[in-house]
């Protein structure tokens, strides 16, 4: 099984920038922010690998988008399998009010 490419939403690097100031100005821990950014890359590639392994959102959104969390935050994306094609859609930190967001 050869793995999916992933496109990332101009919204989710925004949203990743955004994580990442946050480790990097508010909190001034760079290694926190690095590791969370790894964390994140390694599930954009577990996502890759096998897209349909995570859970299908049951949220109120009308897309059909998939999702999983990495330490506090939640990626969600969808799968184009005509094109072999994941991409991320957001990433949002996974106590805020999801439906509204989506």
């Amino acid at each position: 099984m050869s793995k999916y490419s992933i496109n990332i939403t101009n919204t989710a690097k925004h949203e990743l920038r955004e994580i990442v100031d946050y480790y990097f100005s508010n909190l001034e821990n760079p290694l926190l922010a690095v590791k969370v950014l790894r964390k994140i890359n390694e599930t954009f590639d577990a996502i890759a690998t096998f897209p349909e392994g995570y859970q299908i959102y049951e949220g109120k959104t009308t897309e059909k988008l998939r999702s999983t969390r990495v330490m506090h935050y939640r990626i969600f994306y969808k799968i184009d399998n005509i094109e072999h094609l994941v991409s991320i859609i957001h990433i949002i930190y996974a106590k805020r009010n999801l439906d509204e967001l989506l």
